[in-house]
Parts: structure tokens; C-alpha cells; sequence
């Protein structure tokens, strides 16, 4: 195994894992660069897409003169979709024996009262 160098470090970068989806967002390309030689090293394959309009985990990242716009319009749509129907309406769905059974709530007087 062959050494890597480490890229002199000139901007901070955001790492996200989740299980093996992996999203670098960094000004920096050696950073980039230098983290996909990692992996490649360790894994013989590894896919990476860069551009200015990502897509993961459901979310579509945009770059932005000020930092990222995060979208997540497909994925709230499917949920609304998946649970059409499913929902049903309340009108106070925190009621109180919602979470202490049917009895409700017991008053306890505090010391000093009667």
C-alpha cells in the first residue's frame, strides 16, 4: 500500500457518512481529492459525482455564492403520497388520556392546600 499525502489543509470541509454514502462538501479540491485516494485505496471501487447540484440521500444540494440550498421537495412529495389516505384528522391529538389511559391525569394537592 502505497502512501497518500495529506493536502496542506486551506479551507474547512463537511463530512456526512451514512452507511456507505459519503457526501464532502468542501472549496477545497485536494481536500476532496485527497479523502477519494483514501477510499480508493481501501475500496476498489468507488463512484463520486462533483458539480455545483448534488443528489443524496433523497436531497438535492445546490452551491450557492453564500454556501448550499438544500432541497428536499421529491422526497416530502413521496411521503405525502406514501401516507395518503393513511391519516387521520384530530382535532386535539395530544389529549391528555392519549397518554396516561383512560383515567386521565390525577390531581395531587400540593403541601399547604386543601
Amino acid at each position: 500500500m502505497h502512501s497518500i499525502k495529506k493536502p496542506q489543509w486551506k479551507t474547512h470541509s463537511t463530512h456526512t457518512v451514512r452507511v456507505d454514502d459519503i457526501l464532502i462538501l468542501s472549496c477545497d479540491k485536494a481536500t476532496c481529492h485527497w479523502v477519494r485516494e483514501i477510499l480508493t485505496s481501501k475500496y476498489e471501487k468507488v463512484t463520486h459525482n462533483k458539480g455545483d447540484k448534488l443528489c443524496y440521500l433523497g436531497m438535492t444540494l445546490r452551491k450557492r455564492n453564500n454556501g448550499y440550498e438544500i432541497l428536499m421537495k421529491p422526497y416530502i412529495e413521496e411521503i405525502l403520497a406514501f401516507y395518503s389516505g393513511r391519516i387521520k384528522e384530530s382535532v386535539n391529538p395530544a389529549k391528555v388520556k392519549s397518554f396516561h389511559g383512560k383515567q386521565g391525569v390525577r390531581e395531587t394537592k400540593s403541601e399547604g392546600q386543601s
